[in-house]
């Protein structure tokens, strides 16, 4: 009766009262269901497994909780939830320690933010003791005086035996071939694992758990807490995680592995996992090669460039884990002109053919060609993210990966070498087939291609340079199929090497004038200097993407004359294109005096582009053409690539070279005129005649 009378007495006066009156009461708070909880000191005391409801309302209204957690209770399970779908509110908790007054200190448990404002389910891992917690809206400022929330709070013994292991100070051991089983029991729980790793061995580390209400991540750390591996079920709360990854270490010594929540914020207490350690032994004999400063030495002494190739270097590895690059050091002398030739073969023509194919789905044999960037000297990796070279575009770097970087620097190959130098990045190649084209398809039922890969590239001179091998983006592995390199290197023969800008994939529009083309003379044939004997230009295509240029002057400067080209080549795998360009032009394609088929194997060929019979080709220098100090044609000889049908990819059979198949051509002038047949004079000047 004393509580009628009170609350009507308050509203009588509320009526009588001005406006500012402190004594005034919100309208819209006679309607809230007041409690006796709004502060710490007067907090209720909660029962584990019992269920409470009540309602925020006014707005700052806050509801408080005793609650004591025993040693059989440390994972808590809170749920907080409104009686509707949607509220005014957006119901929100924290659990707080007490300090030695029984007062509210420090909050210890708490929802993730991204939570709030839906239902609240969330685990969370608290030691044995008594509590205070609070139950509010997230902003203080919004209240619900029609919807009540319910909040249930209930405590088990954490399932984890291993505990407390969040840390790698109290990381559990463990040894090969054991298996352990543990919870992500609750927000925030990680679990660490310590392992001792010999030398020759690689760490395996399978991970299994049923459909989890978190995304089972798991991750390898160096002693000094690097993280060297991260493999993560994204799907873990729909799909059964199943993690088995094999890693290369880069030195014996403590790893740990750590088992988690990807963003630490979920937990399922009762779904174990079952995390098993093994250390199988490496069939590559020689680890640890994963960065030029534990490089294999190809040779143990300097291999010379010379006029024939030199021995063969044979090694076999394996990639043995995703990440697993194996480097090798070739020290050189003299081979300032020289070539280099690698080819990387994985051995896996053993497995079934349906094998073989979902292998070269998973690998490709990547082989890449790094040498030293003189000037750019280096402290760490990091340093070498780019090279101390301008640039504008990609032909600024030739021979570096033609990479121009958005910060105008060419780009280099993310390695500092021992020699306390920058590593570039020349040339780099892998297995490749499209996937577009039925022969690259397993449903083909054939046998894929072989899975390898082979550069061939120029050296320059330097003392040393180092080849990787790898999987293609480097996220496969296969510790039980070896590789075999082979490597090789000799003096290139042309003579008339370096006469362009070496590009790791020829582009389709090649800037002619910046080509360092060799100079050759036009042979006046009207005054008795034709082509013959002795006076032929000589060359061959000792390397992949190879082009040779040549420039000669216009002939007739100022006026139109007959010229012709004459040609003889050898047969071999090189598929000899010559053409003929402008100096203006941005590609080799003016004239074309030898044109070839991709071929396996190409006969001998003899012939001539232009000439003064009527049954010849016309071809001519023009009056028309002209520049500041002379105008120049340029002559290039390259090999044929083919693509694959429907695809820009080349196919890497056509990518043909061979220093010792050789080509020979001669241009000479042939009439002082344009000669009708078998050109036509226009107003203009000489031309094709027309069809």
């Amino acid at each position: 009766m004393f509580a009628v009378t009170a609350f009507l007495s308050g509203l009588f006066a509320a009526s009588c009262s001005g406006p500012d009156d402190p004594k005034t009461i919100d309208p819209g708070t006679v309607e809230c269901e007041r409690d006796n909880i709004s502060e710490p000191g007067l907090a209720q005391i909660f029962n584990l497994n019992e269920p409470s409801t009540g309602f925020v309302c006014p707005e700052e209204d806050q509801d408080w909780y005793r609650v004591t957690l025993t040693n059989q209770e440390q994972i808590v399970s809170v749920s907080l939830s409104m009686s509707v779908p949607l509220s005014q509110i957006e119901p929100t908790y924290a659990f707080w320690s007490l300090n030695a007054a029984g007062e509210p200190e420090t909050v210890v448990a708490q929802p993730p933010a991204t939570s709030i404002g839906a239902h609240l389910d969330v685990v969370h891992c608290m030691e044995p003791g008594d509590y205070l917690f609070v139950v509010s809206d997230e902003g203080n400022d919004a209240e619900d005086f029609r919807h009540p929330y319910t909040i249930a709070v209930k405590g088990q013994p954490d399932p984890d035996p291993n505990e407390p292991n969040n840390e790698r100070t109290g990381a559990k051991g463990l040894t090969s071939g054991t298996s352990v089983q543990a919870a992500i029991a609750c927000r925030g729980d990680q679990d660490y694992y310590s392992i001792e790793v010999p030398t020759g061995v690689i760490v395996r580390m399978k991970l299994t758990a049923p459909i989890a209400k978190y995304q089972p991540t798991l991750e390898l750390l160096s002693s000094d807490g690097q993280i060297l591996v991260t493999e993560s079920n994204d799907s873990g709360a729909v799909q059964e995680t199943n993690i088995d990854r094999y890693e290369v270490v880069p030195a014996a010594g403590t790893y740990y592995v750590l088992v988690k929540d990807n963003d630490n914020a979920e937990a399922n207490p009762d779904v174990l996992y079952t995390l098993l350690l093994e250390l199988v032994t490496d069939q590559d004999p020689n680890e640890p090669n994963n960065h030029p400063s534990v490089a294999t030495q190809l040779s143990g002494s300097s291999v010379t460039c010379s006029g024939s190739w030199s021995s063969t270097m044979q090694f076999q590895g394996t990639i043995g884990s995703p990440g697993d690059s194996d480097w090798f050091e070739l020290p050189l002398t003299g081979c300032n002109n020289g070539l280099i030739e690698a080819e990387v073969v994985l051995n896996n023509n053993n497995l079934p053919m349906n094998e073989q194919w979902d292998f070269n789905d998973k690998i490709q044999a990547t082989v890449a060609l790094i040498r030293p960037h003189a000037g750019d000297s280096c402290d760490s990796d990091q340093d070498c993210i780019t090279l101390n070279k301008s640039c504008e575009d990609g032909w600024d770097c030739a021979g570096l990966f033609n990479t121009c970087l958005p910060e105008q620097l060419c780009s280099g190959a993310s390695v500092c070498l021992p020699s306390d130098v920058c590593g570039a990045l020349e040339t780099q190649r892998r297995y490749q087939c499209s996937p577009t084209v039925a022969e690259c398809q397993k449903s083909s039922g054939t046998q894929p291609p072989k899975n390898q890969a082979t550069i061939s590239a120029p050296l320059y001179d330097d003392s040393h340079v180092y080849l990787r091998v790898s999987d293609f983006q480097a996220d496969g592995g296969a510790p039980d199929v070896l590789y075999t390199l082979k490597v090789r290197v000799r003096t290139d023969p042309d003579t008339h090497e370096r006469s362009n800008l070496y590009a790791n994939e020829l582009p389709p529009i090649i800037p002619v004038w910046r080509q360092p083309a060799v100079d050759i003379p036009v042979h006046d044939c009207t005054n008795g200097d034709c082509c013959g004997s002795g006076n032929w230009v000589t060359g061959s295509l000792g390397y992949e993407s190879d082009i040779d240029w040549y420039r000669y002057p216009h002939p007739c400067a100022g006026q139109d004359c007959t010229a012709r080209i004459v040609y003889d080549v050898d047969g071999g795998p090189v598929d000899f294109t010559i053409r003929v360009s402008r100096q203006t032009d941005d590609e080799d394609s003016w004239f074309e005096a030898l044109a070839s088929d991709e071929l396996a194997n190409q006969l001998a060929r003899s012939g001539a582009l232009g000439g003064t019979a009527a049954g010849d080709s016309c071809f001519y220098a023009y009056s028309g053409h002209a520049a500041s100090g002379g105008f120049y044609y340029y002559v290039s000889v390259r090999d044929v690539l083919e693509l694959y049908n429907n695809s820009g990819l080349v196919r890497p059979e056509s990518r043909d070279w061979s220093p010792e198949q050789t080509y020979r051509f001669c241009v000479e002038k042939v009439y002082n005129a344009c000669l009708e047949p078998p050109c036509q004079v226009y107003e203009t000047g000489c031309g094709i005649p027309q069809q």
